[in-house]
């Protein structure tokens, strides 16, 4: 059985810690000395430690260095503290800690970043992810605009990143203007990044688009054609 050295002088953290990391050995302390000892003479797989304790604001600061200096490189720190502005996790990750949670603690995000920490290549889910329609489909929006007219799709910009080969609804009025719908299915053909304008550029092409969707957009081509000559 794994074991956990945990350091939190709030008693009303301790039964959330015991709830959740049941299959864990967890040695809770709520001073440095203590800590100290255990680190010592158990050798944890996983210290979570509190950045507040003995009275000290900060003082945990000193006991992630501590731990890197004489005992251990490679064990994982686990920060759990109220002091979550982004200064102090970026000090705790930068004296060795390997992650941070934010008090007041979740059940599942603090069971999850422990299982990340003793266990990466565990499958286990949180809770959320075991609702029933978890597996349903989904949609996700991504804005962009149109910037140009091909006989077999449009030319998208963005400021996001979209993968070559993704497919997808394209949904806006100025379809309407162009094909007389204003959706339609399609797949990202290319993409291209424009370094001046910071935007990426992509072929959204029609999937099996019909001989009146052609017969459409070489209309509208040809009618801009014209009014631009």
């Amino acid at each position: 059985m794994k074991k956990i050295l945990i350091l939190d002088s709030e008693d009303r953290y301790l039964n959330q810690y015991k709830k959740n990391l049941q299959e864990y050995e967890l040695i809770i302390v709520k001073n440095v000395s203590s800590f100290c000892l255990n680190m010592k003479n158990l050798v944890p797989d996983l210290c979570i430690i509190d950045l507040n304790f003995d009275n000290k604001i900060g003082a945990g600061y000193h006991l992630i260095k501590a731990i890197r200096e004489k005992f251990c490189k490679e064990l994982p720190i686990i920060v759990a503290s109220a002091m979550n502005n982004k200064k102090d996790i970026v000090k705790a990750i930068d004296l060795g800690a390997n992650d941070f949670i934010r008090k007041p603690l979740d059940d599942m995000e603090l069971r999850k970043r422990v299982i990340i920490q003793l266990d990466p290549k565990s499958t286990e889910e949180l809770p959320l992810f075991s609702i029933s329609e978890a597996h349903s489909a989904c949609n996700i929006k991504i804005n962009g605009r149109i910037e140009g007219v091909r006989e077999t799709g449009v030319i998208l910009s963005m400021s996001n990143l979209v993968a070559k080969n993704t497919g997808g609804v394209l949904q806006t009025p100025a379809l309407h203007e162009i094909i007389g719908i204003d959706h339609i299915k399609g797949i990202v053909s290319s993409v291209n990044y424009n370094m001046e304008l910071k935007r990426y550029f992509c072929n959204f092409d029609y999937i099996d688009p019909s001989k009146l969707l052609l017969d459409r957009t070489r209309s509208f081509l040809f009618k801009k054609m014209l009014k631009n000559s």
